[in-house]
């Protein structure tokens, strides 16, 4: 039986740790379910303390709250040993009830304390503009080394935004600025304007593990490789287009592409310095030679998403016997392990897929709807 008094000092320490480690513990150096195992042997420790079940019935209800706010933090654990930054990632409260101000040169935002995202480079809350129903996303950098690729994407954003018909595609930049963290560290936080309604290709493939009905991995993977043509219009190589990184609206088939953190100059001469651990097999064989990237490399991860979205994986190996030779010829050749066997341009392979498609399925305007 715990007591009031332990159930506010784990409540505390949640939400006044500055690391995963002031919660948990060192994990130690050993294999990724050596440190799973070792995080589950701190969090079953902590449940004791925290757990309704536990509690007495007077603080059942600051019980509840401490044992989700424990669930939930395990969980943000468990996402930064798969990205092996559970060490060095900075903790923010995760105190849904709590909020925090982030000030800029024009503005103060103020976000929900528990990240809505948590991706390899960054921290994402859910916020608002001060005195205004604006709502807004802030994208705050993990560590200071990463704030280049901030000052990047913001770049990037810019240029789209003064694209005629296609910026509505991509993210509204609406502040950009420098945040101080712990010990006066400073912290790029992008802010763009809120979206609603869209969900990501990750999500879909989440639900349909052996891929979508062709109508809809069709229309789905055109918006894919028009991501490729936007990072084109944009002068820069995306250098990540993954499922994560590619929303649609299901009812209205619009796209909304994200992750230009990891974009690069076209003809800088520059290599992609970040993989995501977890999609390293849908990343094109130059990233890994530490070669220059192109626009090539953008056709072959679009192509990935592609075959995932018909095969449930994204090995054009995979592909049902149900999909015309010509598209699996069209996508084989997109993913060729050599750059100069691939289609060279992105506005091809988007004419060339959107022509073989069509002459397969025709047009299609059914909402998708996903499984439960």
């Amino acid at each position: 039986m715990s007591d009031a008094r332990t159930i506010d000092e784990v409540a505390s320490r949640l939400r006044s740790a500055q690391n995963f480690t002031a919660i948990f513990g060192s994990l130690g150096g050993g294999s990724l379910e050596e440190q799973k195992r070792s995080l589950r042997k701190s969090f079953t420790y902590l449940v004791r303390m925290v757990h309704p079940d536990h509690a007495p019935a007077h603080c059942a209800k600051e019980a509840a709250e401490a044992f989700a706010l424990l669930t939930r933090t395990r969980e943000h654990a468990l996402k930064a040993i798969e990205r092996g930054t559970y060490a060095t990632e900075i903790l923010t409260t995760s105190d849904a009830s709590a909020t925090v101000s982030f000030v800029s040169k024009t503005a103060t935002y103020v976000a929900q304390n528990t990240p809505l995202f948590t991706g390899d480079l960054s921290h994402i809350y859910a916020g608002t503009v001060k005195g205004s129903m604006e709502r807004v996303h802030l994208k705050v950098a993990h560590t200071p080394p990463l704030n280049t690729f901030f000052a990047r994407e913001a770049q990037v954003l810019a240029r789209l935004a003064l694209l005629p018909r296609v910026a509505e595609f991509a993210p509204r930049m609406v502040d950009s600025f420098l945040a101080h963290g712990e010990k006066g560290v400073l912290h790029q936080v992008n802010v763009t304007k809120a979206v609603e309604g869209f969900v990501s290709v990750a999500r879909c493939l989440e639900t349909s593990p052996r891929g979508l009905q062709p109508e809809d991995a069709t229309w789905i993977a055109r918006r894919v490789f028009a991501q490729a043509v936007l990072a084109k219009m944009a002068g820069v190589v995306h250098g990540a287009i993954l499922p994560p990184h590619i929303l649609v609206h299901p009812v209205k088939r619009e796209p909304h592409h994200i992750g230009w953190i990891h974009s690069i100059e076209s003809g800088s001469g520059a290599r992609i310095t970040h993989v995501i651990d977890r999609y390293r097999a849908w990343y094109p064989r130059e990233v890994f030679e530490k070669k220059e990237v192109d626009e090539r490399t953008d056709i072959a991860m679009a192509a990935q998403v592609a075959i995932a979205l018909y095969a449930g994986v994204p090995d054009v190996r995979k592909l049902p016997k149900t999909i015309p030779p010509r598209l699996v010829q069209f996508l084989g050749r997109c993913v060729e392990q050599v750059p100069a066997r691939r289609t060279r341009d992105v506005r091809a392979a988007l004419d060339e897929f959107t022509e073989i498609t069509r002459a397969a399925w025709g047009r299609t305007y059914r909402p998708l709807v996903l499984p439960v």
